[in-house]
């Protein structure tokens, strides 16, 4: 039977996630589930090895199991995050709080109206086993960010706010200057802008201080314009100069404030590839191709890390050398 026993230890320890592979720390293992000194006593005299001479038969050992989850430990387990603008599943917002998930910290996902796509993301995300929650606001509404911070603090009781991403955005488009009016500029603005000071400044009391990450996310038409949509790259640049000035405010309490600026990316929004703005792109670009969503999430991730405590007030470009400064 003790036979047996080992044999089965030795050869399910792939599918008990053990670290270490060697029959020495299997046999360790195996005496910590409490087995009779007598069996103890029987495997020890069966194995080519010996125990140390100062430990007894009768001594157990910590069993080092991974969790039972899929990410491993890291910087961001125990953490908690909110993403805004994460109910496409092909879009930034989405792939950034997977990645956060993937990573251990508990997500809020906000989504503005589509809410099937928005439960579906958040089940993908608790299938890592996370606590996530979704939650729907306007980000048009003076309440957007009470809407978010209050649904936060009843879902996590008692926690600070870790990381949060600013991701929510909207874009109009026209073909010409008379074509755009003033209903057009204040939506774009109050969505890309003022919406990301009412969350700020909702969450300001529950931050961690210090040690809490805001990245604003941002598009490469800051930097050289969109005529077509110009109210979008007006907006994207003022998220700029307000994200400098957070970080001024921020940083005597260890909160760090930047931007992941982002060119072209494998979205459903980005333009096809006979699109004349493609080409221009793709002339600036040193990486001459679309980004993937991984790829920002990534960014955003070292962003919203212990990596970046010294950055802060930044401008990240993460475009395929696009832009640079």
């Amino acid at each position: 039977m003790s036979s047996f026993k080992l044999v089965w230890v030795l050869t399910t320890s792939h599918h008990l996630h053990l670290p270490l592979a060697s029959s020495e720390y299997i046999f360790k293992s195996y005496l910590r589930l409490h087995l009779s000194l007598h069996l103890r006593l029987h495997l020890r005299s069966q194995l080519r090895f010996p125990l140390p001479s100062h430990i007894s038969p009768s001594s157990t050992y910590p069993v080092q199991v991974k969790q039972p989850t899929h990410f491993k430990m890291s910087a961001f387990q125990g953490k908690l995050a909110i993403v805004t603008g994460a109910s496409k599943s092909n879009g930034v917002g989405f792939a950034t709080a997977l990645t956060l998930a993937q990573q251990g910290a508990d997500v809020v996902i906000h989504y503005n109206s589509n809410k099937e796509a928005a439960l579906k993301n958040l089940e993908a995300i608790k299938a890592l086993g996370v606590k996530a929650i979704a939650v729907q606001a306007d980000a048009s509404s003076v309440t957007f960010g009470t809407d978010i911070i209050k649904a936060t603090t009843d879902a996590f009781p008692g926690r600070t706010i870790d990381v949060l991403v600013n991701n929510a955005a909207a874009l109009t488009a026209k073909p010409d200057l008379a074509s755009f009016t003033v209903e057009d500029f204040e939506s774009i603005f109050n969505i890309n802008v003022r919406s990301i000071f009412l969350l700020i400044q909702a969450a300001e009391a529950h931050f961690s201080a210090p040690g809490a990450r805001i990245v604003n996310v941002s598009s490469v038409v800051a930097r050289f314009g969109l005529a077509p949509g110009n109210f979008y790259a007006g907006s994207k640049a003022s998220l700029h100069a307000m994200t400098r000035g957070w970080s001024e405010y921020f940083a005597p309490r260890g909160i760090n404030v930047n931007v992941a600026l982002l060119g072209p990316i494998e979205t459903d929004l980005v333009f096809p590839e006979d699109n004349p703005y493609v080409a221009r792109f793709r002339e600036d670009q040193h990486i001459k191709r679309n980004g993937t969503t991984k790829e920002v999430a990534d960014a955003i991730l070292f962003l919203s890390g212990t990596g970046s405590a010294y950055i802060t007030g930044q401008v990240l470009n993460i475009d395929g050398g696009m832009t640079y400064a």
